[in-house]
């Protein structure tokens, strides 16, 4: 660890000299010891944006299972794409869809995996469901990704599949 030596001066310096001063008394850090500062304060970071892509991930489900389009136009960014077995939507049809009656019930999320990944995050998890139909039990895998921009968590894609398909 090297620091930079001040010496004090008795007499008085102009202003401009006591700010390049103050910034010389400045630790050099090893690139390993910077990273392991930048890692300290992304877990930190991490832990907040964890805890809000948890939230959106169930506000997601929640919205999904009762076609609540006011909350999904919080959430989803403004070129959200979704990919359901067959289809692609845009931001603009998702929203179509999703105000329709679903035709499922107990929509339920499970294994929930959320990895940040500096501004993008990509959350994974499994979800059961019955269909209204016929009554049978369902599962899916999903993959959501979002992204911070200008501060806010956003979802810019998603992507559901259903198992053996």
């Amino acid at each position: 660890m090297r620091w930079h030596v001040l010496t004090i001066l008795t007499s008085p310096l102009p202003t401009h000299t006591l700010d390049d001063i103050v910034h010389s008394v400045v630790r050099e850090r090893t690139p390993e010891q910077q990273r392991r500062t930048r890692k300290i304060n992304d877990t930190k970071q991490s832990a907040e944006d964890l805890a809000i892509l948890e939230q959106l991930n169930n506000d997601y489900v929640h919205a999904d299972q009762f076609s609540d389009v006011k909350r999904f136009n919080e959430f989803l960014a403004e070129d959200f794409i979704v990919q359901t077995p067959g289809v692609t939507r845009n931001r603009t049809e998702f929203l179509e869809y999703i105000a329709k009656p679903r035709p499922f019930k107990d929509l339920a999320v499970h294994d929930v995996t959320i990895r940040i990944l500096s501004d993008v995050a990509l959350i994974h998890a499994r979800s059961t469901y019955t269909m209204l139909a016929d009554g049978a039990k369902r599962e899916a895998l999903y993959t959501d990704a979002y992204q911070k921009r200008a501060g806010v968590w956003v979802c810019v894609a998603a992507c559901a599949i259903a198992p053996g398909t």
